[in-house]
């Protein structure tokens, strides 16, 4: 027989306080570029940590159904576009969909890799990819566990 005693509500909020993540710690990364390919590595705990964002030309028409654009122009169609990002931990590719950089652009040629940031908070690490002059700025970041070589989420955001 179900008791009529009142149940504990486990969605209701306490005062008890739940720890929060620590601080993002920043790593050192070399970084470099090629033509339209910008790069970055590091070792984080022995583990190689590879980054290729590769860019091409804005296509008219076949770009034009694009409305939404994150970059460093205000309006009107970017002049580069992301075509991959590929993220690897010791030679393992972690899968990051298309959609998740998809809209990423810029309108200058791409650079020797100094929008990178790579971070650390907790055992997950975090790829950030800066786009923009501080007049319309974003920020693509990718969370990912370095063990188990999985994206764990994604963000965009503007400045």
């Amino acid at each position: 027989m179900a008791s009529c005693a009142p149940q504990a509500d486990p969605w209701a909020r306490t005062n008890e306080r739940i720890p929060g993540p620590t601080a993002k710690t920043p790593i050192t990364i070399q970084t470099g570029h090629q033509e339209l390919r910008e790069t970055a590595t590091a070792k984080v705990d022995g583990r190689l940590i590879e980054v290729a964002l590769t860019w091409r030309d804005y296509r008219s028409p076949s770009d034009d159904f694009q409305k939404i654009w994150y970059g460093d122009m205000g309006t009107g169609r970017p002049t580069f576009v992301a075509e991959s990002l590929k993220l690897s931990v010791d030679g393992e590719m972690i899968n990051i969909p298309r959609s998740k950089y998809k809209r990423l652009a810029s309108q200058w040629p791409p650079s020797d890799g100094r929008g990178f940031e790579l971070s650390r908070k907790d055992a997950q690490l975090r790829l950030e990819i800066h786009v923009g002059d501080g007049a319309h700025a974003w920020t693509a970041g990718y969370d990912f566990d370095p063990a188990a070589k999985i994206l764990i989420g994604s963000s965009m955001k503007s400045y």
